[in-house]
């Protein structure tokens, strides 16, 4: 038998719990990010340079909670990774469990912003 806390708020995620559609939430730029069930992701939202299109999709990875890790494809030495929250936040219908990814360090196309991504419970 292996215990679970009655809190999931700070509980470690299945992989599979994180394919899902996120999208920017308090911040200036709009993007949205997918990570499938197969393992890729993708980013999309506005236009950006040449240089930073190859950053636009790739494999994502989960190996140790709290942290996931976006590598793009093409042979690029290039990996961000970004601290998974949990939190429960409340409006007029009722309690909703978000998924936020925040970056550890900014990303070349979504700079300083975090990812959500909420179901009502």
């Amino acid at each position: 038998m292996y215990p679970f806390p009655k809190n999931s708020a700070n509980s470690p995620l299945l992989k599979q719990a994180l394919a899902r559609r996120f999208k920017t939430t308090e911040c200036d730029l709009s993007f949205d990010l997918k990570l499938s069930s197969n393992g890729h992701y993708e980013i999309s939202g506005p236009p950006v340079s040449d240089e930073n299109k190859r950053l636009l999709k790739g494999t994502w990875h989960y190996v140790q909670y709290p942290y996931l890790e976006l590598r793009p494809y093409k042979g690029i030495s290039w990996s961000r990774y970004f601290e998974i929250h949990q939190v429960i936040k409340q409006d007029k219908v009722s309690q909703i469990e978000v998924l936020q990814l925040h970056p550890i360090e900014n990303h070349h196309i979504t700079q300083n912003c975090f990812f959500e991504n909420g179901v009502r419970m």
